[in-house]
Order: C-alpha cells, then sequence, then structure tokens
C-alpha cells in the first residue's frame, strides 16, 4: 500500500497526459526493458495490442537494439529501468534522442541519464535496496505507471477502444474450441 501510496504522489499529471498522448499518436510504439522490467513490458505490450495498438517488444537486449534502426519520427518508445542506468538501455536512450524519437520513461525518482533523456519522464519511488530479493515494489509502482498509461489511451478513444478489445477476446476466445 505505501508503494502504490508514493507512486501516486509522484505522478505529475500534465507528464502522465503527454504521455498518453505520445502512446495514442505513435504509428508504433517500441517498448525496451530487461530483467524485471520485461515483465512489466510484456503487460503493457499485451493491453496495448488488445486495443488495436501497433506494439513491438522483445526482451532480448541485442533485439531491442535493432529497433532503433528502423524507428521512425512517427514512432515513439516506452523504456522502462528502475535504476535507469542499465547500460543497453541508456545507449538506446541516446540513439532515440539522436533520431528526435520522442520516448517515455519509467524510473526511479532519483536522477538518472534514461530519464534525464526522455520525452517525459515518469517516476516510481525508490523503494528497493541495492541487494534485492525480487523486484517487488518496483515492479508494483511501475505496474500501477504502465496501468494509468494504459487507462489513458483506451480512454482517449473509448468506443473503439472497447470494439477492438471485444474483437481480440472473440479472437481468443476460438482457442478454447
Amino acid at each position: 500500500m505505501n508503494t502504490v501510496l508514493k507512486t501516486y504522489q509522484l505522478i505529475n499529471v500534465s507528464d502522465l497526459e503527454n504521455a498518453i498522448n505520445l502512446l495514442c499518436n505513435a504509428s508504433t510504439i517500441y517498448l525496451f526493458g530487461v530483467g524485471g522490467s520485461s515483465v512489466i513490458a510484456n503487460d503493457i505490450e499485451q493491453k496495448l495490442i488488445r486495443i488495436g495498438k501497433k506494439v513491438i517488444y522483445n526482451n532480448d537486449l541485442h533485439i531491442q537494439m535493432t529497433f532503433t534502426q528502423s524507428m521512425t519520427k512517427d514512432d515513439m518508445a516506452l523504456i522502462i529501468s528502475y535504476s535507469g542506468t542499465t547500460a543497453g538501455l541508456v545507449d538506446i536512450s541516446k540513439i532515440l534522442v539522436e533520431k528526435n524519437i520522442p520516448y517515455i520513461s519509467i524510473t526511479q525518482i532519483n536522477q538518472n541519464l534514461i530519464s534525464k533523456n526522455s520525452t517525459v519522464a515518469l517516476r516510481v519511488p525508490s523503494e528497493e535496496k541495492e541487494l534485492r530479493i525480487g523486484a517487488v515494489s518496483s515492479r508494483i509502482s511501475s505496474f500501477v505507471i504502465t496501468d494509468l498509461l494504459y487507462y489513458g489511451v483506451f480512454k482517449k478513444n473509448f468506443d473503439k477502444n472497447k470494439d477492438n478489445l471485444i474483437d481480440s477476446r472473440n479472437n481468443v476466445s476460438i482457442l478454447k474450441k
């Protein structure tokens, strides 16, 4: 509960709205995140695909690095990195800046290279210890942020997204037969 409360206290509504608009207007959404952050990336990937957004993600950092070569200014990226210092993801953020491709970062509140260079920086509390038993509080707070992004995107075009979600559910239900 404390982690969720602290996460909500860190939310800048204007930044959240800007991030939602970037997601809504992107031709393709590229997701970047490794390790514990890959769980969050997989979750938002699935949600956005089900409402008809074009989303590309792979949990392999080398594959993620290759995404940058085909990205255009019509696309956008979402980089999820609790530390904000993951070596390959910092490199990707620099390439995105060089190519003028907007990106949203989800990182801890501490100053870091990934959030510093981002178009929109969304922050989570710095609650994890250096030696983590598991990325528990950072994962919870990142899920809060990505769920808010998803709900915001859904709400922007509610009727169309609702229809896409129903179609998606119907398509998946074929597998049960």
